[in-house]
């Protein structure tokens, strides 16, 4: 598991060290830097591929890579900072660090880490009636999720450790999980099958036991957004580092909250989630593990939760606050724009 992060220069982030968790959570306001944090990670992982495979590495081909695509030098380099570009991700036992120039790239590293990184953007792919099939394990963990559904198709029956199973079914098949998850969270649950002849799969839903079986659009983008997320973290094995942008968009603030319980109950297991979102419901979801926590006198929720709030400063460089949760979900060190609008909304409401 990564301890820390440090990010030097890159886009607003001119210089963050991020102490990390098993659940990193990144919060703040708009274009204060969140994505970049998440991006830099990605940036690192590219430079850590073409290393492996002794690939050309450039600043184009290390900043334009299967994850992101982020453009020329001059475009991220922080106009605020002098020094080149820097990423560094350190473990118990190595340090991956990275430096960009606009003409050098420099990556130290003894080991790799690239096959362990999977990412799903908010620009993930929505319902639709089929999807395509991958015939290439690479593929499968594209950033918009297009062959995800592949993935599952081909990967069905595929037997998931028993202390990751929650069902009771006595079956440990990655797709018997993902209806168990999917049935809690959106009283749903989907059949998948290949269109003979064809190099598409088709997904049906079961939702409170009326199948939909013509226009799974129908059912909503919610539905589909979900089930990316669901496919691509029950399909990640031990060490995996998954990260996760918006896991919110189109959900109901209930399903909101129960896509947070299923979230930790991944970090538990051994891989290390990085979450960028907006939802009050995702954050108070943590707050409800950590007072659970501290009731039943466990201590596992400093290794287990990071709670970052992002902003930017007045010379637009951003800044990270280490949030604190305590006792019954009590925010220690609350920051403004941290979720506070209700708040202020209520105040001016009473005239106050």
């Amino acid at each position: 598991m990564f301890k820390q992060l440090k990010v030097k220069s890159f886009k607003s982030v001119t210089d963050v060290e991020i102490k990390l968790k098993k659940l990193n959570l990144f919060l703040g306001t708009n274009s204060s830097g969140k994505s970049s944090v998440l991006q830099s990670i990605l940036v690192l992982s590219q430079a850590d591929k073409l290393n492996y495979k002794n690939d050309e590495m450039t600043t184009n081909t290390v900043l334009n890579g299967d994850f992101i695509r982020l453009g020329n030098y001059n475009e991220i380099k922080s106009k605020k900072a002098t020094d080149d570009i820097q990423i560094s991700l350190r473990d118990d036992n190595n340090v991956f660090k990275l430096s960009i120039s606009r003409d050098i790239v420099y990556y130290d590293v003894n080991e790799h880490f690239f096959n362990k990184v999977k990412y799903i953007s908010a620009d993930r792919i929505g319902a639709k009636d089929v999807y395509p099939e991958s015939f290439s394990e690479e593929q499968y963990f594209q950033s918009n999720g297009q062959y995800l559904f592949s993935f599952l198709q081909k990967n069905k029956k595929l037997s998931l450790n028993e202390d990751f199973v929650m069902n009771q079914d006595g079956s440990n098949t990655l797709l018997v999980e993902l209806n168990y998850w999917l049935n809690k969270i959106l009283d749903t649950k989907l059949k998948i099958e290949e269109i003979e002849q064809t190099d598409l799969v088709k997904v049906t839903y079961d939702v409170r036991g009326n199948i939909i079986s013509n226009r799974p659009k129908n059912l909503g983008t919610g539905t589909s957004f979900i089930i990316s997320i669901l496919i691509l973290c029950l399909g990640s094995q031990e060490g995996d580092v998954l990260l996760i942008e918006n896991p919110e968009l189109h959900l109901h603030p209930k399903a909101q909250s129960a896509l947070t319980d299923f979230l930790i109950h991944i970090a538990e297991h051994n891989r290390q989630l990085f979450i960028e979102t907006h939802s009050d419901h995702v954050f108070n979801a943590i707050r409800v593990a950590i007072s659970r926590d501290q009731s039943d006198d466990k201590k596992n929720s400093q290794e287990l939760f990071g709670i970052n709030f992002v902003e930017l400063d007045e010379e637009f460089k951003t800044l990270n606050h280490e949030i604190e949760v305590k006792g019954k979900g009590d925010v220690i060190n609350p920051q403004d724009g941290l979720f506070d609008q209700f708040d202020n909304d209520l105040l001016r409401m009473l005239g106050l």
